[in-house]
């Protein structure tokens, strides 16, 4: 991977966390997992259910549940050689002696994990349950896709004084693909990173960096090819008219395939290295192109995404999404081709 190498990029005594969580991130997990095993030290999931997946697929690297653990998955931990994340108290009496966990701290997220001012209390617990191995200590970024962030500073000290209550854990992590490439200057305080959308090819927020590019090409092909007629409207609510008589492109990808119906009347898709808007509302199974007065016939090929037409970005922003959104369900359905540098 090109941009796992990128990632390598910092100094080597700082490990390297891979997070492909829910297919990483639409790209295919099993797959991105192989590739990525001797460029990365860990690999971060969402559920335990993606950790067994990864393990049946015969997966060896250290694996981190970022879910919160509950009585049902408990036993998976030490079944499946998998790392729990210890977010709440009641984490520390459901897991099975031996279980290897990372503490999560909320220093502004507000989501999952202790807050700063719990973390004498915390460590008392750990000292507690010896039974269990504390392997790490981790927070999470609220805003790291602004290069302008006060709260990335503000984030940054919290978890500082909490570290002081830990000092015998050696596995600090907290950077994410935004801190990395905006807030480089803070990885020091850490002896690991994380990264997902940036080893997709993607920086965080609105800024693509140089040196990153998009892993997914999403491509179809033509099925029919219409004529309309000046005046002819075009898909549902007839939300879009043609101008003068021309032909549209009708391809079989629709919201089912990850196209958001957001992108009515404003995604671009590319033929031929040519961009073409499409006309009218996006479908559950398909779009349909406006071809001008140009007449392409059917099984010509049409890229969706990445490449000469739209990439990721820029669905996003027409779409009020973000990037993490549009890449984990576009061409969900689609058949994958993997391609090896």
């Amino acid at each position: 991977s090109h941009d796992a190498k990128d990632s390598q990029s910092t100094p080597r005594h700082r490990k390297i966390m891979a997070i492909i969580k829910r297919d990483a991130y639409g790209h295919g997990m099993r797959r991105i997992a192989k590739a990525l095993e001797d460029w990365v030290d860990m690999i971060g999931l969402a559920t335990v259910d993606e950790g067994i997946d990864l393990r049946m697929a015969g997966v060896r690297k250290p694996i981190l549940i970022l879910a919160a653990p509950n009585e049902q998955t408990a036993a998976a931990y030490v079944t499946h050689n998998l790392i729990a994340t210890i977010s709440d108290e009641v984490h520390f009496s459901m897991l099975m002696d031996g279980t290897r966990y990372h503490l999560e701290f909320d220093t502004g997220m507000r989501r999952l994990g202790f807050r700063p001012e719990e973390a004498v209390r915390v460590r008392q617990q750990a000292m507690i349950h010896r039974r269990l191995v504390c392997a790490g200590i981790f927070s999470h970024y609220a805003t790291s896709q602004d290069p302008g962030s006060s709260l990335v500073a503000e984030q940054n000290r919290a978890f500082q004084q909490v570290l002081t209550h830990f000092p015998e854990v050696s596995l600090r992590h907290m950077s994410n693909s935004g801190g990395i490439l905006f807030y480089g200057g803070h990885i020091e305080h850490f002896s690991m990173i994380r990264t997902g959308i940036g080893l997709m090819g993607y920086g965080a927020g609105h800024t693509q960096p140089g040196g990153l590019h998009p892993v997914k090409l999403w491509r179809s092909r033509i099925v029919q090819t219409q004529e309309v007629r000046a005046g002819e409207s075009v898909s549902y609510g007839a939300t879009w008219r043609a101008e003068r008589d021309g032909f549209i492109a009708v391809v079989p990808v629709g919201y089912a395939d990850g196209i958001p119906r957001a992108l009515s009347n404003r995604l671009e898709v590319a033929i031929h290295g040519r961009r073409y808007p499409i006309a009218g509302v996006v479908t559950m199974d398909y779009i349909m192109i406006d071809l001008g007065e140009e007449r392409i016939m059917p099984r010509t090929e049409v890229t969706i995404l990445g490449g000469e037409a739209m990439d990721a970005r820029d669905w996003a922003e027409l779409a009020g999404s973000n990037i993490h959104e549009i890449l984990t369900n576009a061409g969900r359905e689609a058949e994958r081709i993997y391609l090896h540098e």
